[in-house]
Order: structure tokens, then C-alpha cells, then sequence
């Protein structure tokens, strides 16, 4: 687990209904109109990985939205697989968001196997704080 789905789901901020429950997709998901806590969770995790997000998106060429976000945030961030993101979209529910597009559909499988913090990120972006502020912090945290 990883530190992004050990804070979501500190003190409950993910919300799971019991399988086959009301609150549940015909896909055994929670529904995305019953879990305010669940779209809450994702955005504030999405929120606080922003600049790894960001990075993983620009090593991929993909331009950074609010839609590309929230699926690198579910696969990196939640580690979802990219069959269970796609069955979160277009499920014909009246507020599920709509489906992949093909294009999609390939940076999620691009996603998969990748890690939130990569060697290759610098170390300001890996840690989410500004590189103008790293060594005064380094210097007296040690």
C-alpha cells in the first residue's frame, strides 16, 4: 500500500458499501451519486500527488486535465488496474462519467506497472514541496 491509499483510507475517507447494498453499481462499485466521501477522497488524493501526477503525465506526453488527473490518480495513486478504471466510466448511470476514449483507454494501459514516486523524478517533486524551499527544509529537519 502505498502512502497515497494509506492516507485515503485513514479514518474511514473511503467509502465502501456492503457488496449488492443500494449503494452499489450493477459492477459491484460503489455509485459515484451515492459517495460523496468516495468523489471527496479522490480529489483531495489527487490534490496532494499533483506534482507526481504531473510528472508521470509529461513523461507520457499527455496534456494534464482535470480528466487525465483523476485517471492517473486512480491508477497510481488507488493502484487500480486499467480494467477496473474503465469500468467506472460509461456505466450508464445518470451522473457516471462517460466513457474511456480509446486514447484513454492506452494511457491507463501506459499507467499500469508505473509507481507514484519514480527514481526519476527530482527529489523537490517526488516529496511535493518547492524546490526553492528544499534546502532550507533539509537544513533544519536534517
Amino acid at each position: 500500500m502505498n502512502a497515497i491509499s494509506s492516507s485515503l483510507s485513514a479514518g474511514g475517507a473511503c467509502f465502501s458499501p456492503p457488496p449488492n447494498s443500494a449503494l452499489t453499481s450493477s459492477a459491484g462499485l460503489p455509485s459515484p451519486r451515492h459517495s460523496p466521501a468516495r468523489t471527496s477522497a479522490l480529489f483531495w488524493g489527487v490534490h496532494r500527488s499533483l506534482a507526481r501526477l504531473g510528472w508521470h503525465l509529461g513523461e507520457l506526453g499527455q496534456e494534464a486535465t482535470g480528466r487525465t488527473l483523476v485517471l492517473a490518480g486512480l491508477c497510481l495513486g488507488e493502484g487500480k488496474p486499467a480494467d477496473e478504471i474503465k469500468a467506472l466510466f460509461g456505466v450508464g448511470e445518470k451522473h457516471a462519467p462517460p466513457a474511456l476514449s480509446d486514447d484513454e483507454i492506452v494511457f491507463i494501459e501506459r499507467l499500469e506497472g508505473r509507481a507514484l514516486d519514480d527514481a526519476g523524478m527530482p527529489r523537490a517533486m517526488r516529496l511535493e514541496w518547492p524546490e526553492a524551499l528544499l534546502a532550507d527544509a533539509e537544513a533544519a529537519l536534517g
